[in-house]
C-alpha cells in the first residue's frame, strides 16, 4: 500500500471512529436496541412516534411507528431486549398530566403465573384511552340531568298542597304509631293463645317435606337422573346426524379398492413429508448468529486494523463457532474456532490468526471480559485483550499481542467493537 493510500485510509478510519464516538455520546445507535411489539388500538388520542413506552411506571422503550390498518391504528413499539413482557399484560395510552405528552403504559397481568412472555413482532390488542371530548360530553350530560332533577324537586316541594300534606303527615304520625302498637299487641295475644296448634302445624309440615324429599331422591337421584336422560337423548340425536353425513360422504369412496389404496399411500406420504419439514424448520430456527465489527488503532505501528467475526450458536446449547478475518487488507489472517461456554467463562480451540491455537474468555464483572489466546506451536505467540461494554452491542477494546515475526514484537491496540 502506498504512503498516500495509507494516509487516506488513516484519515477515513479516524473520521469513522470520531463519528461513532459522537453518535454514541449523543445517544444514537447503529442498530435497534429492542425488539418490536405491535399493539392495535381503535384510536390513539394524539400518540406520535418517539413517545415513551412504560412498564409498571418504568421506561422500557419507545413508539417506533404508527400506521392505519383495517382494525384501527397499529402502533409499533420498540421494547428493550433485556425486558420480557408477560403474556396477559394490558396496553393502554396515558398522558403525563392533564395536557402532558402521551405515552404507552403496560400493566402486568393480575395473575402472572407461568404463561410465557410476548415474542418479537407479536400482535396485542390495546385498551383504547378515554377521549377528553367524551369525558366533557358525559360531564355536560350529567349536569343537565342534575339540573332537571333539582328543578323537579323544586316544583314538587314548592307546591302548597305538598307542603300541607307533609304537615298533616307529621301531625298524624303519632296516631299511626299508636295504631301499630295496638296491632302488635293483638298479634302477640293471638300467638300465645294458639301456641300449641302452631307448633303441631309446623311439625306436620316438616314431616311432609321430609317425605317428599325422600320420594324425589329415590326417583330422581337429587335431580340428576332427569338431567342425564335429557343430555343422553340429545347426544344420541347429534351422533346419529353426524354418522349419516359421514356415511353419505364416504359411500362412493370406500366402495372403490383403488381409491382406498391411493388414499392410504397419500396419507402416509403426507405424514412423512410433514415430519421431515418440521424437523428441518426446527433445526434452522434454533440457530442464531451475530456479527462483530472491530476498528482498532495499533499504537506501536501507528496504523489502523479492521477485523470481522461471525459467531454461530444454537439455542439451549453451550457450544458455538467463530469464523472471521483479522487485519483486513494487510495480513488477512483467517480464524475458525470451536468453543464451549459456561456461566462466567468459555474455552476455544481451532485456527487463530491463521495458526493452530487455543483461547480462554473470562467475565470479570457484568460489563468486563478478559480473553487470552495462545497460538502457532512452532513459534509461540499470544494475544491478550480486555473488552468493556459501553452500551448495548457497543464495546471498548484494549489488546496486546506478542508476534515474533514482526519487527516490533509487541503491539498494543485500542478501539471499538460493534455487534450486529
Amino acid at each position: 500500500m502506498s504512503s498516500e493510500a495509507k494516509v487516506g485510509a488513516t484519515a477515513l478510519i479516524g473520521i469513522i471512529l470520531t463519528t461513532l464516538i459522537v453518535l454514541y455520546l449523543s445517544g444514537v445507535t447503529f442498530a435497534e436496541k429492542g425488539y418490536p411489539v405491535k399493539a392495535v388500538f381503535k384510536q390513539i388520542n394524539g400518540l406520535i412516534p418517539g413517545n415513551a413506552v412504560n412498564y409498571a411506571g418504568v421506561k422500557i422503550g419507545k413508539v417506533k411507528a404508527i400506521k392505519i390498518v383495517p382494525e384501527g391504528v397499529e402502533v409499533e413499539l420498540s421494547i428493550d431486549k433485556k425486558v420480557q413482557i408477560p403474556k396477559g399484560a394490558s396496553f393502554t395510552i396515558n398522558s403525563a398530566g392533564l395536557m402532558g405528552e402521551q405515552y404507552v403504559s403496560i400493566k402486568p397481568p393480575a395473575s402472572p403465573g407461568d404463561t410465557g412472555s410476548i415474542q418479537p413482532n407479536e400482535y396485542v390488542n390495546g385498551i383504547d384511552p378515554q377521549n377528553l371530548d367524551e369525558l366533557f360530553s358525559e360531564a355536560t350530560s350529567a349536569l343537565k340531568q342534575m339540573r332537571g332533577l333539582i328543578k323537579s324537586l323544586e316544583d314538587v316541594f314548592g307546591d302548597e298542597k305538598v307542603k300541607g300534606a307533609l304537615r298533616d303527615s307529621a301531625l298524624n304520625s303519632k296516631e299511626l304509631t299508636e295504631n301499630l302498637k295496638n296491632l302488635t299487641a293483638t298479634l302477640d295475644g293471638l300467638a300465645q293463645n294458639n301456641e300449641s296448634r302452631i307448633n303441631e302445624l309446623v311439625v306436620n309440615l316438616s314431616l311432609m317435606a321430609e317425605s317428599l324429599r325422600s320420594v324425589s331422591q329415590g326417583i330422581d337421584n337429587n335431580g340428576k337422573t332427569a338431567a342425564d336422560l335429557v343430555e343422553t337423548v340429545e347426544n344420541i340425536k347429534i351422533i346419529s346426524q353426524r354418522v349419516e353425513k359421514i356415511a353419505a360422504s364416504l359411500e362412493d369412496v370406500t366402495t372403490d379398492p383403488e381409491t382406498v389404496d391411493s388414499l392410504k399411500a397419500t396419507i402416509k406420504n403426507a405424514k412423512d413429508v410433514s415430519e421431515k419439514a418440521n424437523k428441518t424448520l426446527t433445526q434452522i430456527n434454533a440457530i442464531k448468529t451475530s456479527t462483530e465489527l472491530e476498528f482498532l488503532y495499533d499504537a506501536t505501528a501507528r496504523d489502523y486494523v479492521g477485523n470481522i467475526y461471525l459467531k454461530v450458536m444454537k439455542d439451549n446449547s453451550p457450544s458455538f463457532a467463530i469464523i472471521g478475518v483479522s487485519d483486513i487488507g494487510e495480513d488477512n489472517n483467517f480464524n475458525l474456532q470451536y468453543g464451549r461456554g459456561y456461566p462466567n467463562w468459555a474455552q476455544r480451540i481451532g485456527v487463530i490468526e491463521s495458526k493452530f491455537g487455543v483461547g480462554l474468555d473470562y467475565k470479570v464483572i457484568d460489563k468486563l471480559q478478559l480473553s487470552f489466546d495462545l497460538y502457532d506451536p512452532n513459534d509461540v505467540k499470544y494475544k491478550a485483550r480486555a473488552k468493556f461494554e459501553l452500551d448495548d452491542d457497543l464495546f471498548l477494546i484494549g489488546q496486546t499481542t506478542r508476534d515474533k515475526e514482526r519487527a516490533r514484537r509487541t503491539h498494543n491496540y485500542f478501539g471499538l467493537q460493534k455487534v450486529l
